[in-house]
């Protein structure tokens, strides 16, 4: 046990530094060793014991070996899809592909929140004008712009409703930089060297499923969805979906001694502004923004269920072979 907690040290420093796939080959040589030499030990002194753990610990490599190669191909065919210029416009990779979807969603969207933002103050500021006037000790107040204020609520909701969104685009946007900086330099090497080992199965199997969710399922899931929104967006009845900053240059301008119509139509018009511009908006908030990431989280999620249950577990490789 002491001489596996050193490799298992000396494992985890060169994991830091080597690409996974050699830290994969070096503790599945190093596991291959110890089982060799326990069996040995038991085949030489008659311990039965010894030798049928070796055995399994031998079918547990091999499946490790199984695992490692399934992984290799699975990430060079995503990754030589995300190439395809339909898919991912020229990224290098699935990765860098989900993060420029983010990074433009974000754009576009933050453009939009500051329009939102920049005519709720305006139309804040016309509705709290008043005209007032004294005379002998007699005063009123004149409110023209009063309805200004039915603005506060609509602007409010859809500042919300965009804050919230921008929120969701950057937590995914973190997530997938920490797999892209840590999943396969880190969280991959550490996981297979763990599984390698009995006691550790578990763990090492739960430290590949959530290493492999989120580098290959979680911007898997933002891709797909850019697919399925362009597919969208290209169709004859997105017209009015398609994004477009609409309330750019307007703003609210009210008169506090008109009390006509003027300042009424004048609010109004804002009120129509807003409702068309959240139509343009609705494809990025819902959309590029809420469905997005919510795909790309079920399928991490998923993925992390599905893959922790296989790589963490004890494979009866008998039963398999009997199956075959």
């Amino acid at each position: 046990m002491r001489a596996k907690a050193l490799l298992a040290m000396f494992l985890l420093v060169s994991a830091s530094f080597a690409a996974w796939q050699t830290t994969a080959a070096l503790a599945m040589v190093t596991s291959l060793i110890l089982v060799a030499i326990v069996f040995m030990i038991g085949f030489g002194f008659g311990v039965d014991a010894l030798t049928g753990m070796a055995k399994d610990e031998v079918y547990q490599l091999i499946v490790l070996a199984v695992m490692v190669a399934a992984l290799y191909g699975t990430d060079s065919f995503i990754n030589a899809l995300s190439t395809n210029t339909e898919l991912a416009q020229g990224a290098p990779n699935l990765q860098t592909a989900a993060l420029l979807s983010l990074n433009s969603t974000i754009d576009s969207l933050s453009t939009d929140y500051a329009s939102v933002r920049a005519v709720d103050k305006s139309a804040g500021i016309a509705s709290s004008q008043m005209l007032s006037c004294q005379l002998q000790s007699i005063g009123y107040t004149v409110s023209g712009c009063g309805g200004f204020s039915m603005l506060a609520g609509p602007f409010s909701l859809a500042g919300t409703i965009m804050g919230f969104a921008l929120g969701e685009l950057n937590a995914v946007h973190r997530l997938i930089e920490l797999g892209l900086a840590y999943a396969l330099t880190l969280l991959l090497p550490l996981g297979i060297v763990l599984r390698t080992f009995r006691f550790t199965r578990g763990a090492g199997g739960f430290l590949i499923a959530i290493a492999v969710s989120i580098h290959i399922l979680l911007p898997a899931g933002i891709v797909f969805v850019d697919m399925l929104g362009e597919s969208f967006l290209a169709s004859s009845d997105a017209s009015l979906y398609q994004p477009k900053d609409t309330l750019s240059g307007v703003s609210a301008s009210c008169e506090p001694g008109d009390t006509g119509d003027g300042n009424s139509d004048a609010a109004i018009s804002v009120y129509n502004s807003l409702r068309a511009a959240i139509k343009s908006y609705m494809y990025i908030i819902f959309v590029k923004a809420t469905l997005g990431p919510v795909v790309a989280v079920l399928m991490m999620s998923a993925g992390i269920r599905a893959i922790s249950s296989l790589a963490g577990a004890e494979v009866d490789v008998s039963a398999l072979a009997r199956v075959v």
